[in-house]
């Protein structure tokens, strides 16, 4: 009984693993999306010149904003820092995401600081800054996982095989 506890705890680990493979795919190919339409979006706003200058409510927002990125980062940066166990590429891209994360809000406030002062384009230039950011994260998660997915995607494709083949030499006994 304990030896299929453990198989049947092997099964469930590995799809958690199969699973986190396929989110981290479709989470790149998203950052790498959202980030295009960003970098797109603020450069038209320039080139055409259609700057406008934001709210001031948009300041303390993003000094929020980056006091929850740096106190993620510090935590995430902590020796004893244990919390996701299951999660192989969570865990390894944790504190490199949270560092990305911090880089953004830092400059997100210099944008929108520098437009408060009159430099009405550094907004938008920060826009740009920080979608080239989402840019690279995704393509950093797509390279990281596209082998990792290849291989779930070989290995499923096997069963598949496997059985429909199975099933038609068995049907053909039975004729």
């Amino acid at each position: 009984m304990a030896g299929l506890t453990k198989k049947t705890s092997e099964k469930i680990h590995q799809k958690i693993i199969e699973t986190e493979i396929r989110a981290t795919y479709y989470m790149g190919i998203y950052l790498l999306t959202i980030g295009l339409a960003i970098c797109f979006h603020n450069f038209m706003l320039l080139a055409l010149n259609r700057v406008e200058k934001p709210d001031s409510i948009s300041v303390v927002i993003a000094f929020v904003a980056l006091a929850v990125y740096t106190g993620l980062y510090k935590h995430s940066k902590g020796d004893g820092n244990n919390d996701i166990k299951d999660c192989m590429r969570t865990r390894q891209n944790s504190h490199w995401q949270n560092r990305m994360n911090l880089f953004s809000g830092v400059t997100v406030v210099l944008g929108l600081v520098g437009t408060m002062f009159g430099f009405i384009f550094m907004d938008e230039f920060a826009a740009i800054v920080v979608g080239s950011i989402l840019i690279a994260m995704g393509v950093k998660l797509i390279i990281e996982t596209r082998l990792d997915l290849s291989t779930v995607a070989k290995r499923y494709f096997k069963q598949i095989v496997l059985s429909r083949s199975h099933s038609k030499t068995s049907k053909k006994r039975h004729l």
